[in-house]
């Protein structure tokens, strides 16, 4: 599969096409992201890398994510995912409880008994009453990413990295300082606004190794265009649509939001004209 897409582009995976989840409509304008995100999950074969996308709320990380998501499935690739949220921020494992969803079965009996057993404690599989081993819980979920990995690539998935417990950001930073050959891809996704940052203990693991970052930009004016006439059937005069572009810098949730407020209003979004001001924004 790997190879049909170095040679056939029309064969790379649509990023909407595999799955409900993600839609062609998501993807308007993200070509060339898309493009190097999938050049990345092709180049896990010949060893570990972490690519982390960002940009700021809105501009579609999501969406590009559940793309690479997708396309790793399509490649065969055992994925392990997570959407940590806020609200969970504070609890103990809670994302790497999400990653190994499916797959601890299957990793659990390779561990050495140490580590299997702090491993199903830190997933609620155990009783016990003795604390958490986190230093055992994190050489656990190593080897349990090293199992996996024999006979597929692994992509760890993260999304909302800004949200992501300690607890889990401190397995992952563990783990990705001891990874060398292993076939394990890690994608993340990261707001970047001022209030947003990955926890500390990832950010430390994430500076100590090759990572590369994938900066999602502003839509232009063309996939702007595209975006509302297929998302809302709504195409604007140029001078209509350059004033949304402005409005909005670009970022698709909010021209999206600012359309839909000027249809809302009766007919108003198919003049020459709009509305100036920030007050079209959401205000959440």
């Amino acid at each position: 599969m790997a190879g049909e897409w170095e040679h056939n582009p029309a064969a790379v995976p649509s990023a909407g096409s595999a799955s409900s989840h993600t839609s062609p409509l998501e993807i308007i304008g993200r070509g060339q992201e898309l493009a190097t995100l999938f050049e990345y999950l092709r180049g896990l074969e010949s060893g570990p890398r972490v690519l982390v996308l960002e940009g700021e709320p809105g501009v579609g990380k999501t969406t590009v994510w559940r793309a690479g998501v997708e396309a790793a499935k399509e490649l065969s690739m055992r994925v392990l995912e997570a959407s940590p949220a806020e609200a969970e921020a504070r609890m103990s494992f809670t994302a790497l409880d999400d990653l190994l969803d499916g797959v601890v079965a299957e990793a659990l009996p390779a561990l050495p008994p140490p580590q299997r057993h702090a491993l199903e404690v830190a997933l609620l599989l155990t009783e016990t009453e003795t604390p958490t081993d986190d230093r055992a819980v994190a050489a656990a979920f190593l080897n349990a990413l090293r199992v996996l990995s024999a006979p597929a690539p692994v992509l760890v998935a993260i999304d909302d990295i800004q949200w992501l417990d300690v607890s889990s950001a401190r397995v992952l930073g563990y783990a990705l300082r001891r990874l060398r050959d292993e076939r394990v891809g890690v994608l993340l996704a990261l707001r970047t606004d001022e209030a947003s940052a990955p926890p500390a203990e990832l950010a430390k693991a994430l500076g100590s190794y090759t990572t590369s970052s994938l900066p999602l930009g502003p839509l232009t004016l063309g996939a702007l265009h595209r975006l509302l006439r297929d998302r809302l059937e709504l195409v604007l005069a140029r001078p209509a649509l350059r004033r949304v572009h402005e409005i909005s810098g670009g970022n698709p949730f909010y021209a999206l939001e600012i359309a839909r407020a000027l249809q809302r209003d009766g007919g108003q979004a198919r003049s020459a004209t709009l509305p100036s001001g920030r007050e079209l924004l959401p205000r959440s």
